[in-house]
């Protein structure tokens, strides 16, 4: 069993860090990880917004 992890920078838009992760589903963009069954799968994700909204919003 493998582990694996898609961290981000939380201070960082998606468009930053392209690699971790996507803002739809289409045929056309790849996996940004692929695993087997039985594999933990570990996710930091960004708020809906990509963090264009803050406390002093």
């Amino acid at each position: 069993m493998a582990v694996h992890e898609i961290r981000i920078n939380p201070e960082k838009p998606l468009a930053g860090e392209p690699g971790t992760g996507h803002n739809r589903w289409h045929p056309g963009i790849a996996p940004v990880v692929r695993c087997a069954p039985g594999d933990e799968v570990v996710m930091e994700t960004r708020d809906a917004f990509d963090g264009q909204f803050g406390p002093s919003s």
